[in-house]
């Protein structure tokens, strides 16, 4: 809840699986937080000077299945400072009874705080706490011997909490007020975390005590004290709350003290109100063993064991015994899950998002009762949630209907004893792994500008303060990236935490280490308690309101900021956050902000890393109109990196073909050759290649021929048509080859080479070359002649040819002479007139450049912060500073190559005092 003197609240969690996994069972109604005064967030039970920090917590305990707390709070009817109350719940925390004040002072200016609890085996309640009922002046003031300001009081109950003993003191005598003289603790401790506890035959406690003087001043001390339980049981065989499977007719009694075995009787002990036959004591008449002739344990279910009140005495002092019962649950076969469906190991199907359903299948019918949707808890990253179940199968299967937003892995869990067969047959825990089918979670929202204006929150969630964060339960559960939640801590300052309360009212540019899971519909230093401003509000009050538009299963959860700024309580900050059922997508929607973007942060993180900034500091979008964050679907593609490389490749390539053709000579033919390599390659790059061929054809030929003809043909090769022909050609090819340092690459070629004949030959040659890169390659030459005569010839000829290509390809590296800008971080160890900065080292960097200003723009340099070089290190100390400051930093690296660019901009404020 706030700091402060504001409000609290009690919230109650249970855990059914040995602490691993907690539910909240319970949160109360709000109460105002006990004390005098405040130290910033910190109420202090002593105003002059304010000292005593305490915000209004207590103790709970726990004994068969009810649940006391002990806490206090402040009256503001009657001015009070504090009084101490008590709620007891007897449904294992779901539920719990008005408050019961303990302490019975009527003086209205004493105050009793701070209380502890604890609960016996037996059964017995003490709770102790500060009370100022012995104080003998106006008030207390520390270190001051002679002024006697409180003492110990304790309250006993012997029926767990149904009812109580009047109070009394613990303590043997009154205390002044101790001095916090240790320079190493924090100035305004006093008497934190003194909680009570409860052993076998007693309950011990422990306080801070100021009645032993040093140099003529009161020091804190700590004191412990105990109460004795009483003459009662402490333990049994069977145990209170086990399950047993068999059917017992001998039940062990074991005693805090000796009995007094006159006063012994068989028919003091019933189980079921069936009373035992007879009995013997053992272990020194601390034990007693009741006998029944036949098992009083027929049913399976609970069953009850009882002694009455005083039916027996201790032997020291013939005290009478205390009340006894206790339960216990006879069940034949433990309650067990025996398989799901799907099967653990199985999947989940079709593709998410989707609803899906959830068989779980026990060894017995259990309790309908007893099945919450609480019960199965989903984690993973499908994004799970239980939104319903049934009992089928004649009440051996719970059907839970389950929804998942993505697919990925999805772990299903019941805690022990969830779940129960005969109302006491608990469970044994069950854990399984499953997939769901389908879209993986993304890391990163997309944002669409929409418009809109804000829908007046109606339910005031009593966050009413200067840096206060309040825990609210959400009316569904709520996707943020790949977890489901049912409750968020929203920050006056303007930011939604799934995972953390951090009170921080100073922003910085995401990430926010650390902080996963946040909202930030508009992070800056605002205030949502009574302050000038709020009167602009309706009502004429600040705070945060909720409201729900829509119906299941498609409403719209509203969360709506009325805040002023801490800098001018005259100026609003209004925004609200809306968050949709069923899906991932949130809304911020802009009213009146006065100061804009210029000194706050927008946007949303999963971690350290997967950020989504919508402005910061001045910087990215206006704090305007309304923004749509929807998470991306899935195959969106990932970017394409841009790679520079250095690379010079030669490539050499011989082929031998070994044509054979057979051409018949009409006025006018025509040949065509076309070569065409392929090559795979990462970087790309155009060689220039020469290749030299040459052919060697020895042709067969019968002609007839009436004239002789002289063809100027065109084609890939020389071919002189006498017995022995040499041609030769240079191709001058263009190439596009994409390799790594050793690639295999397939080039196109287009030579044009000049041959010379007396004949004109068709021809097709096959090459194969040996390369670098591989080609294959069909030729086509294209001849022209012009005949004089008309001649006919067949001729087959063989051709050997050896060319030799050559390519060179050489890539210009993109240098990097400075270091890239660091990463601002927040600031730490921040006083009233100094604080440390922050920064990430950078690869390469030999030092860095601090900047530090009063304004974002860095227009006013803090005197001796302007390009400070600070040398090779990641944090500098930053002093001279004044106290309730904004104040601004930013870096930049820098080698012997020059200095990089700046960093981002982190906001940091000094303390008040």
């Amino acid at each position: 809840m706030a700091g402060g003197l504001t409000t609290r609240a009690n919230k109650i969690y249970r855990s059914t699986d040995g602490g691993n996994n907690w539910t909240n069972t319970y949160t109360g109604p709000t109460f105002p937080a006990p004390g005098r005064s405040a130290s910033g967030s910190f109420a202090t039970m002593y105003s002059n000077p304010a000292y005593w920090r305490h915000q209004g917590w207590g103790e709970p305990a726990a004994y068969n299945h009810v649940i006391p707390y002990v806490y206090d709070a402040r009256n503001t009817g009657n001015g009070d400072p504090a009084d101490v109350f008590y709620i007891r719940s007897t449904d294992s925390g779901a539920t719990f009874s008005a408050p019961f004040q303990l302490n019975t002072d009527t003086d209205h200016t004493k105050a009793q705080w701070q209380p502890n609890l604890s609960v016996s085996d037996t059964g017995t309640l003490f709770a102790t706490w500060y009370d100022e009922t012995p104080r003998t002046g106006a008030s207390c003031q520390p270190s001051s011997p002679t002024n006697l300001c409180y003492q110990m009081y304790s309250r006993k109950s012997n029926d767990n909490g149904a009812t109580w003993l009047p109070p009394d003191t613990l303590s043997d005598v009154a205390s002044p007020l101790p001095l916090q003289g240790d320079p190493g603790i924090q100035p305004l401790y006093a008497g934190d975390y003194d909680y009570g506890s409860a052993i076998l035959t007693k309950h011990v406690t422990s306080w801070v005590d100021g009645r032993n003087a040093i140099g003529g001043q009161s020091q804190q001390d700590a004191y412990t004290d105990r109460e004795l339980v009483g003459f009662a049981v402490t333990t049994t065989s069977p145990a209170c709350n086990s399950v047993i499977s068999t059917q017992p007719v001998d039940f062990v009694i074991n005693l805090s003290d000796a009995v007094n075995p006159s006063t012994v009787q068989a028919s003091d002990f019933t189980v079921n109100s069936i009373p035992a036959n007879t009995f013997t004591l053992q272990n020194g008449n601390t034990q007693i063993t009741f006998h029944f002739n036949s098992t009083p344990v027929t049913l399976q279910g609970p069953q009850t064991m009882h002694i009455v009140a005083g039916a027996f005495n201790r032997q020291s002092d013939n005290a009478p015994n205390f009340a006894f019962d206790c339960t216990f649950c006879y069940a034949v076969m433990p309650l067990a899950v025996t398989t799901t469906v799907p099967p653990v190991g199985g999947t989940f199907t079709p593709p998410a998002p989707g609803t899906y359903n959830y068989d779980v299948n026990f060894n017995q019918v259990v309790d309908a009762a007893s099945v919450q949707d609480s019960d199965l808890t989903l984690t993973g990253n499908a994004g799970g949630s239980v939104t319903g179940h049934s009992l089928i199968n004649g009440g051996m299967t719970v059907r839970f209907t389950v929804h998942f937003n993505f697919g990925g892995s999805m772990t299903a869990s019941i805690g022990s004893g969830s779940i129960t067969a005969f109302t006491c047959n608990g469970n044994a825990a069950f854990t399984g792994n499953y997939t769901v089918q389908g879209c993986p979670p993304q890391d990163h929202y997309a944002l669409t500008q929409i418009g809109g204006s804000i829908v007046p929150g109606t339910t005031d969630t009593d966050n009413h303060g200067d840096d206060a964060v309040t825990t609210i339960g959400l009316p569904f559960s709520y996707s943020l990236y790949d977890q489901t939640y049912t409750s968020i801590n929203i920050s006056s300052n303007g930011n939604a935490q799934f995972t953390t309360s951090d009170l921080s009212f100073s922003n910085v540019c995401l990430p926010w280490l650390t902080h996963n899971y946040t909202i930030f519909p508009y992070w800056d230093d605002l205030r949502t308690d009574a302050v000038s401003g709020c009167s602009a509000y309706p009502g004429g009050t600040c705070g945060i309101y909720t409201s729900v538009s829509g119906t299941a299963p498609n409403r719209i959860f509203n969360i709506e900021w009325r805040a002023v700024y801490f800098n001018n309580n005259a100026q609003l900050a209004n925004h609200e956050l809306r968050l949709y059922e069923g899906q991932t997508r949130f809304d911020v929607i802009y009213g009146t902000v006065a100061q804009g973007n210029s000194n706050a942060t927008s946007g949303v993180q999963k971690n350290d890393t997967a950020v989504d900034q919508y402005f910061c500091n001045g910087s990215g979008g206006g704090a305007t109109g309304g923004q749509s964050y929807i998470l991306q679907p899935c195959g969106t593609p990932s970017p394409t990196p841009t790679a520079t490389a250095t690379a010079t490749a030669t490539a050499t390539a011989t082929s031998t073909p070994t044509p054979t053709a057979t051409a018949t000579f009409t006025p006018t033919p025509t040949a065509t050759a076309t070569f065409t390599p392929t090559p795979t390659a990462t970087a790309t790059f155009t060689p220039t290649a020469t290749a030299t061929a040459t052919f060697t054809p020895t042709p067969t030929a019968t002609a007839t021929a009436t004239a002789t003809s002289t063809p100027t043909p065109t084609a890939t090769a020389t071919f002189t048509p006498t017995p022995t022909a040499t041609a030769t050609f240079t191709p001058t090819p263009t190439a596009t080859a994409t390799f790594t340092p050793t690639a295999t690459a397939t080039a196109t070629f287009t030579p044009t080479p000049t041959p010379t004949a007396t004949a004109t030959a068709t021809a097709t040659a096959t090459f194969t070359p040996t390369a670098a890169a591989t080609a294959t390659a069909t030729s086509t030459p294209t001849a022209t002649t012009t005949p004089i005569a008309t001649a006919t010839a067949t001729a087959t000829a063989t051709a050997t040819a050896t060319p030799t290509a050559t390519a060179t390809a050489t890539a210009t590296p993109t240098a990097a002479p400075t270091p890239v800008a660091p990463r601002a971080l927040n600031a730490s160890n921040v006083t009233a007139n100094s604080f440390t900065a922050n920064w990430s080292s950078v690869s390469g960097a030999t030092g860095y450049r601090l900047d530090v200003a009063t304004s974002s723009s860095f227009v006013n340099y803090v005197s001796g912060y302007q390009n400070l070089d600070v040398g090779n290190v990641t944090s500098q100390n930053v002093s001279g500073l004044a106290a309730n400051t904004f104040y601004y930093y930013r870096l930049r690296a820098y080698n012997g190559n020059g200095t990089g660019p700046n960093s981002n901009v982190i906001r940091a404020k000094t303390k008040p005092h």
